[in-house]
């Protein structure tokens, strides 16, 4: 379970909408690993975020709470929280999709009705997917992916909402690769 004083911290810095450093342990090898994001929402079990790579935008990442570890905005953090303002964080801010994140069941929901395009994570090397959700419950999210040479699959994968770790949507990746998906379904 995350700590409190975790959770104020992201509360706060999503009212401040502040650069910051995020820890979380990598399920595959059980090491830490950092995140640089601006948070933008919580809820009780997990956190929507605007990830940034060396100063540019990466699109969006929805994570569990549980595997939090850390949260940093030290001197080095001031000065970046600086730097992607002045770069048009606080636009991407504002255009951010309106996403329920009270849990994987409801998050997913809102993806597939918004027709996004995600990555699923779940914590092992190797084992993303991508493609459009097609259904959730509160057990499972069934998904229609497609393969390294953009054809849709055709049958659904399926993965336990237990396992799921982290999604991302509208990152650099998934808005060049859906250009030249194949569109027959």
């Amino acid at each position: 379970m995350i700590k409190a004083s975790l959770v104020s911290a992201l509360k706060s810095h999503i009212e401040n909408q502040r650069y910051i450093e995020i820890t979380f342990i990598s399920l595959e090898d059980m090491k830490a690993e950092t995140i640089c994001c601006i948070p933008l929402s919580i809820s009780g079990k997990l956190l929507l975020m605007l990830v940034f790579i060396d100063f540019l935008p990466d699109g969006y990442r929805i994570m569990r709470l549980q595997d939090i570890s850390k949260v940093d905005y030290d001197e080095t953090c001031r000065y970046f929280d600086r730097i992607v303002k002045q770069e048009g964080a606080l636009q991407l801010i504002k255009k951010a999709p309106d996403i329920l994140i009270e849990d994987w069941k409801s998050t997913f929901a809102s993806l597939r009705d918004k027709g996004i395009i995600v990555i699923i994570d779940i914590g092992k090397e190797g084992c993303i997917h991508i493609g459009e959700v097609v259904e959730s419950t509160a057990r499972e999210v069934r998904m229609r992916c497609f393969s390294p040479v953009g054809v849709w699959d055709d049958g659904e994968w399926h993965e336990l909402i237990k396992n799921i770790t982290y999604v991302e949507f509208s990152t650099h990746y998934t808005n060049t690769y859906t250009k030249y998906i194949y569109k027959i379904k």
